[in-house]
């Protein structure tokens, strides 16, 4: 085979490199796969080859399991990875069937088994067989506890799992405080919201502080105020 570099042996098998390519072969020196391909991966009896720039999957004896045609393969989740094609995002599973197709700008683990997708430059959620959850409309989107906080037209808001607006899109910020609060900004001005999205102190100070027990501290004209939520 000429000059050749061995990498390393994973159960019988090691990596080989001849001409700036990289083949398999057997500890007796078999080769098993050709020196071929720019780059390989073991992934148990499979190997993840890059050839021409695009990626693909063979088996330890070379068959094709999938076709090279990614830009990228990245582990996602532990049952899926993600798969870049035409420069959008989709998703394989562990068998390596295309799941979610190469749809999307970018495709994130959000919360649960559902996922983060973007198109279109908006963020929307579908859940691991790539059904549509919540529509892709938002700038951005976090979980909170069993809802999703969002960011529409640069104001920020919750919905529920369904989608339902819970909140309207009226904030400017919002993060959370002590004791499950949320401090929210509107209009310039600060106030404080409760788990159950009830404005408990109302946008009117320069800043709002959650305290201990039920009382908080606010900032009216350049003074700090105790007072009870």
């Amino acid at each position: 085979m000429g000059n050749k570099i061995y990498k390393y042996f994973d159960n019988g098998y090691a990596l080989v490199q001849k001409d700036g390519l990289w083949g398999i072969i057997t500890e007796a020196d078999v080769e098993v796969i050709p020196c071929i391909y720019e780059k390989i991966y073991f992934r148990g009896k499979n190997r993840f080859v890059k050839k021409d720039g695009l990626w693909g999957i063979i088996d330890e004896k070379g068959n094709e399991i999938k076709p090279i045609m990614y830009e990228d393969i990245e582990l996602l989740h532990a049952n899926y990875r993600k798969v870049k094609k035409g420069g959008l995002w989709g998703i394989i599973n562990n068998q390596y069937d295309e799941i979610i197709p190469c749809i999307y700008e970018a495709v994130e683990v959000h919360q649960d088994s559902f996922l983060k997708i973007k198109k279109e430059g908006k963020w929307g959620i579908i859940d691991e067989n790539g059904n549509e959850v919540i529509s892709c409309m938002y700038e951005e989107i976090y979980p909170y506890g069993d809802s999703q906080q969002v960011k529409k037209d640069g104001l920020w808001g919750f919905i529920d799992k369904n989608g339902k607006v819970v909140v309207p899109y009226v904030y400017e910020d919002l993060f959370p405080s002590r004791g499950g609060y949320l401090n929210v900004k509107r209009d310039g001005l600060w106030g404080l919201m409760n788990k159950q999205f009830e404005l408990v102190i109302p946008c009117k100070y320069k800043n709002v502080r959650s305290f201990k027990n039920d009382y908080t501290i606010i900032n009216k004209d350049g003074q700090w105020i105790v007072v009870k939520k």
